[in-house]
């Protein structure tokens, strides 16, 4: 679930089996009281929607979730970003990962704060590249490149909203040449222009 700022919406998720598509449902402070006003229904039964619900602290975006999404590669995820127009929710945008990677889980965990979208990508690959006496020594011509590969190791990726569009900004991830992290940034927070991950 997840509320916005002054408390005016409530978002809340009913997950059912793969029997039965999950539903994100939208409450809205009336005379004092959450009243339901909206329900947005899963478009496919196993893709994890909802999964992770985060609304802007304005109300006026909200991301939800889908991180075993196969439409572009299996199980690579996307989130689905609703604006707000004339009191409901309307499908804006889709954001899928930005490296393409198959079984990355985008979505596993999002988070808004401001005008920033976190996106956990739970499984995504990192690369790390090895520097030799600081990059003054080369090997054919620079056409080998050392890599450490930290394979599901995980990522978050940062969106700014421009315009009530979310544009890929940058990612973070954890760089190591010598040990594995797995699951980088499942668990995040955002306050106040800080990530925490």
């Amino acid at each position: 679930y997840d509320v916005s700022a002054n408390g005016e919406v409530l978002v809340v998720v009913a997950k059912y089996g793969n029997d039965k598509p999950n539903l994100v449902v939208v409450y809205r402070i009336l005379n004092g009281q959450y009243l339901r006003t909206q329900s947005i229904l899963a478009p496919s039964n196993t893709i994890g929607f909802g999964d992770s619900v985060s609304i802007s602290s304005d109300g006026r975006l909200l991301a939800i979730s889908a991180p075993f999404d196969d439409t572009e590669k299996r199980d690579q995820g996307k989130v689905f970003v609703y604006e707000q127009q004339n009191g409901s929710f309307v499908q804006t945008q889709i954001l899928n990962s930005p490296f393409d990677e198959s079984a990355e889980r985008f979505g596993n965990v999002i988070q808004f704060d401001g005008d920033t979208l976190a996106v956990n990508a739970m499984n995504a690959d990192t690369a790390t590249s090895t520097i030799f006496d600081n990059g003054n020594t080369t090997f054919d011509e620079r056409f080998t490149k050392f890599n450490y590969v930290n394979e599901n190791g995980g990522t978050v990726y940062v969106y700014e909203r421009i315009n009530n569009i979310l544009v890929y900004a940058h990612n973070l991830s954890y760089e190591s040449n010598f040990s594995s992290v797995y699951y980088f940034g499942r668990n995040i927070y955002l306050k106040k222009n800080h990530i925490y991950v």
